[in-house]
Order: structure tokens, then C-alpha cells, then sequence
């Protein structure tokens, strides 16, 4: 989700257009007692010199569907759960709110994480996991339903924001689940407790370069998703409603 902020730190070619390299990487130090993400947008780690994050995700997933001429339009979109506004004109303000908000607790849930109390003193999530989950998946559903009753030609928005949070809920480090694939727990994270600024559950590909088998399941819910869309789009509100939930069944159920 949001960069990873040790060395070497790596940013994306919009991103070095548009913001000066020290000055990023020294609001990004700033702010480094947040909460941390998943799936971590666009860098580079380690010796294999692998790309990893959502946008390598996005990219998979949208090849062979009818989104694939806008894939590059998605991973712009997905990263707007990070960094509100993401795009080639954003600001050095932009940047700075973009960063800031991306702490707040609301936040959570465009990441598949729990809420928590924002106290680190606080060892228990304080809401219920079926609350968390539901307002997990109140996120996808609402930006699914958007880019459903708007114009088709902004359609790519909403869906880029879906994608990432679908996408979170496979990353070991958000959520555990069930070997059919069902949700047993979400995670949360007080001051950052136990998943630091690059977690090892984050890497999407093994030594060998495949895909892990969580950063695989991502790709083909994700795949899922653009073609369940583009299909269930053409039909009437009732329809593509039932197709929402059909689809949160299929990949986001929880395990009761």
C-alpha cells in the first residue's frame, strides 16, 4: 500500500516528475509512526530487483480483460487509498495531505485492516471483527456501486480504489485466512506493533520470481473482479447488485 520508507526507496515515474526526491522522502520519515500497509506501491527490494506492489498486481490482473488499455489508469486509481489526488499534476501540498490523511483511523478499511483506538497503550482492537469486516467490505461494495452509477469514462476510479482494497485482504500481513479462502481474522496495527515499514508477508514474488500463492489469489480476485464488472455493467441496478454480493461471497466471506 503506501511505499516502503527504508533505503533504497524507489518512486514511481509520475511521482519523481512531479516531487523532489529528498523532500518526499523526508515528509515520508516524518510521518513514519503511522500504521503501516501492505502490498506496498511500487518499489524495489532486495537483491532480486523486483517490482512488487499493487500496481504490478493491477497490471496481471487486467491483461486479457476489457480493461487492459486502462490498466495504467488503475494503478494510478488504486493508489488514491494511499495518496488522495495521486496523479501527474499533484502538489506538494497535495502530497503533504495526502500523506497525513493516510494515518487517520477512518482510513483503515480502504486498506482490509481493523480499526483501533489510535492509543498505543491500547492492545485490543475495540470493535468487533464482524464490524471491521463489514465496513471492510462496505468500502469495496460502495466504490463498486459508484463506478457502476457513474459515467463510464471516470468508471476507472472507483474500481482502481476496489481493486486495492481486495487486493489488501490477500496480503498476509492484513488478513488470515481460511485454506477455502474464507476470512478468519483482520489485522490492526497500534503505532505500528508488529509490521514495519517492509514486511517480509509483503514481497508478492518468491526467490525463485513466481508470484507467492497469496499475491497469485490477489491477481485472479482481481482478475474476477474487472471481468465480473464489465459483464454485470451492461445489465440493470437489481442485476449488478446481486452481482456485487455474489462476488463478496465468492472472495470476502467470513468465516462464522
Amino acid at each position: 500500500m503506501r511505499p516502503p520508507h527504508n533505503h533504497p526507496f524507489v518512486l514511481s515515474q509520475v511521482e519523481r516528475r512531479t516531487v523532489p526526491y529528498s523532500l518526499v522522502v523526508a515528509l515520508i520519515f516524518g510521518l513514519a509512526a503511522g500504521p503501516a500497509h501492505a502490498f506496498s506501491n511500487e518499489y524495489r527490494v532486495g537483491a532480486f530487483e523486483n517490482v512488487h506492489g499493487h500496481g504490478e498486481l493491477v497490471r496481471r490482473a487486467a491483461a486479457g480483460t476489457p480493461f487492459e488499455s486502462r490498466a495504467e489508469a488503475l494503478v494510478l486509481a488504486q493508489r488514491e487509498a494511499d495518496f488522495p489526488g495521486a496523479g501527474p499534476d499533484m502538489g506538494l501540498v497535495d502530497w503533504w495531505r495526502a500523506l497525513v490523511a493516510g494515518y487517520e483511523t477512518a482510513e483503515m478499511k480502504k486498506h482490509f485492516l481493523r480499526w483501533y483506538s489510535g492509543l498505543p497503550a491500547w492492545r485490543a482492537a475495540t470493535q468487533p471483527l464482524e464490524t471491521d469486516w463489514a465496513e471492510a467490505v462496505g468500502y469495496i461494495r460502495s466504490e463498486l456501486l459508484a463506478a457502476y452509477r457513474g459515467p463510464a469514462e471516470a468508471e476507472v476510479g472507483p474500481l482502481g480504489r476496489a481493486l486495492h482494497a481486495l487486493q489488501d485482504s490477500y496480503s498476509t500481513a492484513h488478513v488470515e485466512r481460511t485454506a477455502s479462502g474464507r476470512i478468519r481474522t483482520m489485522a490492526y496495527y497500534p503505532a505500528r506493533d508488529g509490521h514495519g515499514l517492509v514486511d517480509g508477508r509483503d514481497v508478492l514474488l518468491s526467490a525463485a520470481g513466481d508470484l507467492k500463492p497469496e499475491a497469485a489469489q490477489a491477481v485472479v480476485a482481481s482478475r474476477d473482479l474487472l471481468m465480473g464488472y464489465a459483464e454485470a455493467r451492461t445489465r440493470d441496478a437489481a442485476a449488478f447488485e446481486r452481482w456485487v454480493e455474489s462476488f463478496i461471497e465468492r472472495y470476502l466471506a467470513l468465516d462464522k
